[in-house]
């Protein structure tokens, strides 16, 4: 506390590009989160490598005491689609070929953060859109884990929800691991 009554500027990331709210999270600090709020430099939004940020950790982590207190400090949440120049990805996270910041309500449904996935989804700017989306990427998981049933419940549930609100599809991505591939569309197909 000396140190930042004294100035000492604990906005800086270190050596290899981490926050101090960042390291606070992987430590799970709760009070070195709420001392750097104090002191006005809980620089929540500052991103490591592939984007990540203090929030992205908490959920993967799933603490739910700081994940609360990151979102009443006011750490923004990502939404799908915001770009980010690019920068070397981190193992365990699939960083979009197009650079763009992994969308914390995704992370919470790979990570299998129950509670992290229920209070995004109550939030306004989640659309089924981005609900479908985080069925897929939940179900994805369950499927390199060897989890069919689980996969076939989730990717369902995805399904279902696209025909409820009538969501057209948005098409397969333009690359030759998909070329000649069947996507499920439908309920009826599982």
């Amino acid at each position: 506390m000396c140190l930042l009554n004294k100035g000492a500027d604990v906005s800086t990331a270190n050596q290899v590009g981490q926050a101090p709210a960042v390291i606070a999270v992987f430590r799970l600090n709760e009070d070195a989160l709420r001392l750097l709020d104090t002191c006005g430099k809980a620089e929540l939004s500052q991103t490591v490598a592939a984007g990540i940020d203090a929030l992205h950790v908490t959920i993967e982590q799933k603490p739910q005491n700081i994940f609360n207190l990151l979102i009443d400090l006011g750490a923004e949440i990502i939404w799908p689609c915001r770009a980010q120049s690019p920068s070397p990805p981190i193992p365990n996270y699939a960083v979009p070929e197009v650079h763009q910041l992994p969308c914390h309500l995704f992370v919470a449904a790979k990570c299998d953060n129950e509670y992290a996935v229920y209070y995004l989804r109550k939030q306004p700017q989640c659309t089924p859109e981005y609900e479908v989306d985080m069925w897929l990427v939940g179900g994805i998981e369950g499927f390199w884990d060897y989890h069919y049933s689980k996969v076939a419940q989730v990717w369902t549930k995805a399904l279902e929800l696209r025909e409820r609100h009538n969501l057209s599809y948005p098409g397969k991505p333009a690359v030759d691991l998909y070329e000649g591939v069947q996507e499920v569309r439908q309920v009826t197909y599982l």
